[in-house]
């Protein structure tokens, strides 16, 4: 027997004793409180949020499925509440408000779901933006190669092309490409040269 043989061997053995059916069971009776727990904060929670998106709706006259989203927008709040805190829950939360703006959705009634949620989303963002701003006058763009290439085509009665003549207006040499049609029409060839 190797000795990776001998390894594998050792592993499924410690798996084996670690996985047994009443140490598992003891494993997970210890956390099942704390998960059922934890599941039924979370639930809540989610549902909470479902019901101040619902009440919003029907505050601003918004039925059938033109809501689902600021219900889907008020459920990935109430997630990130669970997961986030300080800086990192605003960061997330403006970027899931932006989503849904760029969804199409009314950013007074997202504003207002998230409030009644307890957060305040699209400040950090009006803040980037008007940092960025006041930055921009001292920013210079970039400049752009303009393409030393001049590409012409030649067409049959048809509008296929036949040939394609490509020059690099800097050194002047030239490319010629031919394309060549069979009698139905498809393309068959292309033969490229130096002009």
């Amino acid at each position: 027997m190797t000795s990776w043989e001998r390894i594998q061997r050792r592993k499924q053995k410690g798996y084996e004793v670690s996985y047994r059916p009443d140490i598992m069971y003891a494993k997970l009776q210890k956390k099942h409180d704390q998960m059922v727990k934890d599941f039924g904060e979370s639930h809540q929670l989610i549902s909470i949020a479902i019901a101040v998106a619902k009440r919003v709706c029907d505050e601003r006259g918004i039925f059938g499925n033109y809501r689902l989203g600021y219900i889907c927008f008020a459920e990935e709040i109430a997630k990130l509440l669970q997961k986030f805190s300080g800086k990192a829950l605003l960061i997330e939360a403006d970027a899931i408000f932006m989503k849904y703006v760029m969804y199409g959705y009314d950013e007074e009634i997202l504003r207002q779901v998230a409030r009644e949620l307890g957060i305040e989303v699209g400040r950090m963002l009006k803040q980037s933006l008007l940092e960025a701003l006041e930055e921009a006058p001292t920013l210079r763009t970039p400049v752009v190669e303009q393409n030393p290439l001049d590409i012409k085509f030649e067409y049959d009665h048809e509008g296929k092309p036949i040939k394609a003549t490509i020059t690099d207006i800097e050194t002047g040499k030239k490319k010629i490409i031919e394309f060549i049609y069979d009698a139905e029409g498809k393309l068959v060839d292309v033969k490229e040269s130096r002009g």
